[in-house]
């Protein structure tokens, strides 16, 4: 895949290409060191023939999404950058694996699992008090890290490229209602797309990650996406059964996956409240799966 951009290559002047860590439809993610500082950084680097397109609105817009969220569990941006007749984001390197990689090789019980996600959950909480929503919250979305000084993994969310900065949208714009996301984690007023969307889908998203954390499985049927997505919509999640879970807090995830946002937790952070008392106190650890 050509990205005009190789191993050593310098762009900006400062900022000197290592590694592939990802690739998007428009962009790839590279880690970075600064000529000067030698500071770690990842830069996302719109693919040039993508240039002058909505492709480099969608760019700027997610920076300027990040730009307004400081928060340890929010991937921080450190700059916005041109070369080579394109665009790029420069960003802390949350070094680690996504959730969805660590879920892979890893199975967490239910106190371990809620400790893991609160912090994002609490990141996207503080996004939501910026007026900035996901709305692509997924595993591949979330990495799993371990912060230099502490003993624990932490989770920081990443990836604000589908966001929605709620007060530069006007009222009645179709943007409220645009369909963006992954269908899995979708929120049903985003499948719907006839009503605008705000910061409980989010929540929905989380929920869905969490009841997978959990379970080990997808909380709608991962066979059949039109199935899903009729679940979805009726709001019929499956049951849970692959662990013991407290009863209060199968409903505090059933009531995240509500059809309808009125009938959810008003905001995150109350989601993230009623989360609290579940997570695990003192050293976590999780279990390696056989493959």
């Amino acid at each position: 895949m050509q990205n005009d951009l190789e191993c050593g290559d310098i762009v900006a002047g400062v900022y000197r290409i290592d590694t592939v860590l990802g690739r998007g439809a428009d962009c790839t993610v590279f880690s970075a060191e600064h000529t000067v500082t030698g500071m770690s950084f990842a830069v996302k680097w719109l693919r040039p023939k993508l240039a002058g397109t909505d492709a480099t609105q969608r760019l700027i817009h997610e920076a300027r999404a990040m730009m307004r969220v400081h928060h340890p569990n929010i991937v921080r941006l450190r700059d916005l950058e041109c070369d080579r007749g394109t665009v790029f984001l420069v960003m802390d390197w949350c070094r680690g694996v996504s959730l969805k990689n660590y879920l892979h090789d890893y199975r967490m019980d239910v106190a371990n699992a809620v400790s893991v996600l609160l912090p994002s959950i609490r990141g996207a909480a503080a996004a939501h008090g910026r007026r900035v929503v996901h709305r692509d919250v997924k595993p591949e979305n979330i990495i799993v890290s371990e912060r230099q000084g502490k003993r624990d993994q932490e989770t920081v969310l990443i990836d604000f490229g589908a966001s929605l900065i709620e007060d530069e949208i006007e009222e009645g714009s179709a943007l409220l209602h645009e369909i963006c996301g992954t269908p899995f984690y979708m929120a049903p007023e985003q499948i719907r797309g006839n009503e605008p969307v705000d910061g409980r889908c989010d929540q929905y998203g989380f929920a869905c990650v969490l009841y997978e954390m959990i379970e080990g499985k997808k909380a709608f049927s991962e066979e059949n996406l039109g199935l899903a997505m009729s679940q979805k919509l009726e709001g019929r999640p499956a049951p849970f059964r692959q662990q013991k879970i407290p009863r209060r807090l199968q409903w505090i995830i059933r009531k995240a996956l509500e059809p309808s946002p009125h009938r959810r937790f008003a905001n995150m952070t109350e989601f993230a409240d009623v989360l609290e008392p579940y997570r695990a106190r003192g050293r976590r650890s999780s279990i390696r799966t056989q493959h």
